[in-house]
Formats: structure tokens, C-alpha cells, sequence
């Protein structure tokens, strides 16, 4: 069995965005210019009203979209996935 255009892509989609979370300097750029903290940075306290407020559910998303629009879309066509 393999795997349609669309799973493909779906798995390099997922494996650009990995690995720009592994990127310390690219997710400390993310957090500066979308002023998140995906990085954890703060008090106990801090983290713990990001995450009761849903702060760091929302960061996560526009992370991804971020990922989307400023790496993944301007990939070459063709680009191995």
C-alpha cells in the first residue's frame, strides 16, 4: 500500500515543523516577535496561569501557522517532503 500526495505532505509538514521546534534560536525569535512563550520562560506561577488560560494552547497553533506561511509555503516546488 502506499501513501497518497497528501499523507506525504502531511508527514514533511510535520517533520519541518519538528524540527523548527527543536531550533532554539528560530522558537526564540517566534516568542520575540509574536511576544509568546513557547520557550517556558517565567515563574511557576507564570506557566501556570499560560497554561490555565489556554495561552500556551494558542501559542502552539500560531506557532505552527507561523511554521506554515514562513517556511513551508515558500518551499520550492517539489521539494522533497
Amino acid at each position: 500500500m502506499t501513501a497518497s500526495p497528501g499523507t506525504s505532505a502531511a508527514h514533511g509538514f510535520r517533520t519541518i515543523v519538528m524540527a523548527c521546534a527543536a531550533d532554539d534560536d528560530f522558537v526564540a525569535n517566534f516568542d520575540r516577535l509574536t511576544k509568546s512563550n513557547l520557550r517556558g520562560r517565567g515563574s511557576g506561577l507564570d506557566l501556570a496561569i499560560d497554561d490555565a488560560t489556554g495561552r500556551l494552547k494558542a501559542d502552539a497553533a500560531l506557532f505552527v501557522a507561523f511554521v506554515f506561511n514562513v517556511v513551508w509555503s515558500r518551499l520550492p516546488t517539489g521539494a522533497p517532503s
